[in-house]
Formats: C-alpha cells, structure tokens, sequence
C-alpha cells in the first residue's frame, strides 16, 4: 500500500468515524481551542494534550485511559 492509499484510508475511517461519534469530548474540544505559538516551518507537529487515566476496580481491575491530541502543522505531519 502506498503512503496515499494509507493517508485516504485514515482519512476515510477519520470521517467515518465522526459520522457515529456525535459532538467532540469537552477536553478534546478544550485542547483544539488553544493558541498554539509560532514554530519553526520543520517541526511537523505539536502536542496539545497528552493524558493517561489509571483505576482500580474493585475486582482489581486495572482500567487504563490515554487522551491524546496532536495538531498537525505540515504535510509532513
């Protein structure tokens, strides 16, 4: 496969995805909202949330939970 069939295919599941999901989450809706200062033309992308959420059950479960979210700046990206 190549690197344009890879990008559609994100792409397709990235749209076909948003069709189910409804509304963003509030702290992906939060992060998207944040002034991002100016970077040089080759850094590809920033960061703008990165979170990990860990629980025990009472059964002693261990419930993991990573928010990510990552604002592309170039194609490269």
């Amino acid at each position: 496969m190549t690197r344009r069939s890879h990008l559609i295919a994100i792409l397709v599941l990235a749209l076909a995805a948003s069709a189910y999901a409804g509304s963003p989450p509030a702290w992906l809706k939060t992060a998207a909202s944040k002034n991002v200062p100016s970077y040089d033309k080759d850094v590809p992308a920033v960061v703008l949330h990165d979170e990990q959420e860990v629980t025990v059950t009472k059964s002693g479960s261990i419930v993991t939970v990573e928010r990510h979210a990552i604002k592309v700046l170039t194609k490269e990206g």
